[in-house]
């Protein structure tokens, strides 16, 4: 006889059990991860509140804050702030106590949208002939994506206030209303660009008359060009938000043909745009499976042949996840979410390393416990044994490629509601395992962290300068007291100045008595990230306690010009302790160190 809970794991999804560990694991994560980013863009928009409308950009950037984004953004996070702000927590008398409530606000916003986008997704699926009771589903896988849960519930992002608009939108391009689709669609372009690439394949398929074609294309463009009036004169609007990098990671994937750089991306969306004007729908079914194709392909070209941000794959989601129920083997794209899952992660935890990774404990409510101990956690990318990012990315992108190339209509079925949905254990071993994907391995960097013991010597402290690039044959030390009898563990904090992916850094642990290599590593620069600590692990190595050692750095590769550096401490008068020491002279300052031992 089966077991309840195995009557449970098989009962048909979404039960009100998988509403409830949806909850359970949303509020968790809630307030357990979050990125500084939503800080960042809230605050700015207190601008507003000030009174600053047509210098909000130019007083942003006086600040200390270059606002990267369109109005919209803004203007909708200085409405939420509204409250916070008559209350007296926004400001800069706000006590230092309210910052966790301030954040978690924030937070507030972009996942009452993303709540509601599952809404409509349920709306559209069972617009485009999912039915309502599969059209629920898809609510639900879309709320669980592994990828979208991270996006919204863990790293904090707010991409769901455009999202939401693009969906209202699709919805009513479904019920064959283009007008009110290329006004949303336009206005969903002033919170992030992406919008577009969803937009013109779609309205190319529809509609097939040029003059029609280009009234649509201006409404979309107008809620831009609104906002860019009133801002275009400014510098600070130009550069923080019309310099942004978006176009330049699109650029970057080119051919260099011995004249000029042939532009991968741009042939193959125009391509694609052409081949929507082209096709010719076979009813409504039809439309919408030709639909989600293009905007598959679309989503594959922006994230898959372009450098991406971790929350921006976002956008990506809904359309995935409707064309996956729409498609014969959903089965096989529900398994593939979970491998997304797992390469997404790699490529972010290495590639954006002690930034989106272990580091999210910073914010949330165990920023007490986490934040002093992040400095010195196992980087969650030394559990996935990983240092180049290029090879997760591959995999990832091969993987969105397979997601919207066999999500092509002669792979659908003609009646997707007739199909039978997935197997009810797949549905919740995707939310599950793809969550534990990131979650499983952040939480052992911090509880290793937590449980490691301090560092026996330590000159982290105050503010960090660098010392400049390590040229070649210059040798650059730091003399330090052992305290234990056993150094197990050496961190320091280094600095790419201009090194490319071939420069090195030498590292040696002398031992200043015998004048012997007691250890000795050298690092490649890809290894070495801006500003974050470069754990060295090695075995551990008997030490006398209270004699001096030298931890010495020198270029280990023969490039000119192709430098490395070093953090240091401010000035200070050290004693004979510890100090600097660069090609022997001795220097009034500690190179950035910590060491460890037992």
């Amino acid at each position: 006889m089966k077991s309840r809970l195995s009557l449970l794991w098989l009962e048909e999804p979404p039960s009100r059990w998988d509403w409830l560990l949806f909850a359970v694991l949303a509020v968790a994560c809630y307030v357990t991860f979050q990125h500084g980013d939503i800080q960042t863009t809230g605050s700015a928009s207190l601008a507003y509140l000030q009174g600053h409308f047509f210098d909000f950009y130019d007083h942003n950037l006086a600040v200390g804050t270059a606002a990267a984004y369109f109005p919209s953004t803004y203007l909708v996070f200085a409405a939420w702030n509204l409250p916070l702000w008559l209350l007296g927590l926004v400001n800069a008398s706000a006590p230092a106590s309210s910052r966790l409530v301030v954040l978690m606000w924030y937070k507030l916003l972009p996942t009452l949208f993303y709540l509601a986008s599952a809404v409509l997704i349920y709306r559209i699926g069972a617009q485009v002939g999912l039915g309502r009771r599969k059209a629920r589903v898809g609510a639900y896988l879309w709320l669980t994506t592994p990828i979208a849960f991270f996006g919204q519930f863990i790293f904090g992002q707010y991409d769901s206030l455009g999202i939401f608009l693009v969906l209202i939108g699709v919805y009513y391009y479904f019920k064959k209303d283009l007008l009110v689709f290329a006004l949303l669609c336009g206005l969903a372009f002033t919170f992030k660009y992406f919008s577009l690439f969803v937009f013109l394949p779609l309205l190319l398929l529809m509609e097939k008359r040029i003059p029609a074609i280009l009234a649509r294309a201006a409404l979309f463009a107008a809620p831009a060009l609104l906002e860019l009036a009133l801002y275009i004169w400014s510098p600070a609007f130009r550069s923080g938000v019309l310099g942004t990098p978006v176009a330049s990671y699109i650029w970057g994937t080119s051919i260099w043909n011995g004249y000029v750089n042939v532009q991968l991306f741009l042939i193959a969306w125009l391509l694609v745009c052409a081949s929507a004007y082209f096709v010719e729908p076979q009813g409504g079914g039809n439309t919408s499976q030709w639909g989600f194709y293009f905007t598959n392909v679309s989503m594959f070209l922006l994230f898959g042949l372009s450098f991406f941000h971790p929350q921006w794959l976002l956008w990506a989601t809904p359309f995935w996840v409707i064309s996956t129920l729409m498609n014969r083997k959903a089965d096989t794209f529900l398994a593939l979410d979970i491998l997304m899952m797992l390469f997404f992660t790699l490529f972010t935890v290495t590639f954006f390393d002690r930034d989106v990774d272990q580091q999210l404990f910073g914010l949330g409510v165990l920023k007490g416990i986490a934040a002093p101990v992040l400095g010195t956690a196992i980087p969650m990318r030394d559990f996935f044994l990983l240092r180049d990012a290029s090879f997760p990315y591959s995999v990832l992108s091969a993987l969105m490629l397979v997601n919207a190339a066999f999500k092509h209509p002669r792979f659908c079925a003609s009646q997707p509601a007739r199909v039978s949905l997935p197997g009810p254990g797949l549905i919740r071993t995707r939310f599950i395992a793809g969550i534990a994907i990131f979650v499983l391995p952040a939480s052992a960097s911090l509880i290793m962290a937590v449980n490691s013991p301090p560092p026996s010597f330590s000159t982290a402290r105050g503010d960090f300068f660098t010392i400049g690039p390590i040229a070649e044959g210059q040798d650059v030390r730091q003399v330090f007291l052992a305290t234990t009898g056993t150094i197990d563990r050496i961190q320091f904090l280094p600095g790419r100045y201009e090194a490319t992916r071939a420069a090195q850094l030498n590292v040696r642990l002398l031992d200043p008595m015998s004048d012997q290599v007691v250890y000795e590593k050298v690092i490649d620069a890809p290894d070495l990230v801006e500003r974050t600590y470069y754990t060295l692990r090695i075995p551990s190595i008997k030490v006398t306690p209270g004699q001096r050692y030298i931890l010495a750095f020198g270029k280990a590769d023969d490039r000119v010009g192709d430098y490395l550096t070093l953090y240091r401490t401010a000035q200070s008068d050290l004693g004979l302790s510890h100090y600097a020491v660069i090609d022997g002279v001795r220097q009034s300052y500690d190179l950035v160190v910590r060491i460890y031992g037992h």
